[in-house]
């Protein structure tokens, strides 16, 4: 029994490109608000549907295609039972004159209950993690050892292989479907400073071995509370691979331990098997 609390657009999209005239409203469900922007061109109806589920990420609605509208339901029963209400909602979106439909919550079965997920340490039984900062926060989860590459990317939307131990895995089908088209692209030890990746060699031509110059103007040094020299340590790590060849990164590490405060440089050979 019951049925699902829903806002009924009155009108199809007029525009789904708000790269230039961004949008922003919010939607109140069960006491909580969500903040739901809408600043990109999202090409078609089914981009911008995703957008505004993603806002709507952890409260149970959706935004649903109904005839060329928009309306935003809960996702599946058990109803909780309730009235949706919003800020000013985009005209360009749902129309002059969106429709609330109070839901009666179901009867039977289990009440609905809020998307949530707990976090422990080291397994499912580890301390309790803390320490999240509160408010909204970003969350991936996969398994470990899981790397994307980034294959094209294309206004809101990239295309992506998935790597096992560096290695692009041909046999992956693609991610299952989701309500989220929206992505965050980082790479692996973004606070260190990398350099490159970079080419060797040119065009049509390969190598046996290269070379990486580290140069070190200011020397290196460390001093103590008395002002006096002691060792400082520089770590590096270089990487390559066969360019074109999706394999994994080989990795040679190093270290410069040293009390000179004179302009230092460095060549590191590595000959390739």
């Amino acid at each position: 029994g019951g049925s699902a609390a829903k806002v009924q657009a009155s009108a199809a999209p007029t525009t789904y490109d708000f790269s230039t005239s961004s949008s922003t409203f919010t939607i109140t469900w069960q006491g909580v608000t969500y903040p739901v922007s809408l600043v990109a061109n999202y090409v078609s109806m089914s981009g911008l549907l995703a957008a505004i589920t993603e806002g709507l990420t952890g409260s149970g609605l959706v935004a649903q295609d109904n005839g060329g509208t928009v309306l935003i339901t809960e996702a599946a029963s058990p109803f909780a039972g309730g009235a949706i209400t919003s800020s000013s909602l985009p005209a360009a979106v749902f129309g002059d004159a969106p429709v609330y439909t109070a839901g009666t919550a179901s009867t039977g079965g289990s009440p609905a209950v809020t998307a949530n997920v707990t976090l422990a340490y080291n397994s499912a039984t580890g301390t309790a993690f803390s320490g999240m900062p509160e408010g909204v926060q970003r969350l991936s989860l996969a398994h470990r050892g899981n790397e994307y590459r980034i294959v094209s990317a294309d206004g809101t939307t990239a295309t992506v292989a998935r790597l096992v131990n560096g290695a692009v895995d041909e046999s992956w089908p693609g991610f299952t479907a989701r309500t989220m088209i929206d992505y965050e692209a980082t790479g692996l030890n973004d606070t260190l400073s990398w350099l490159g990746p970079f080419l060797v060699c040119p065009e049509n031509e390969v190598v046996d071995a290269f070379e990486v110059n580290f140069s070190f103007p200011n020397g290196i040094c460390g001093f103590d509370s008395k002002g006096k020299k002691r060792l400082r340590h520089v770590e590096w790590e270089i990487q390559y691979r066969v360019y074109g060849s999706g394999s994994g990164w080989v990795s040679h590490q190093g270290e410069y331990a040293l009390k000179n405060v004179n302009g230092l440089g460095f060549t590191e050979r590595i000959t390739l098997s």
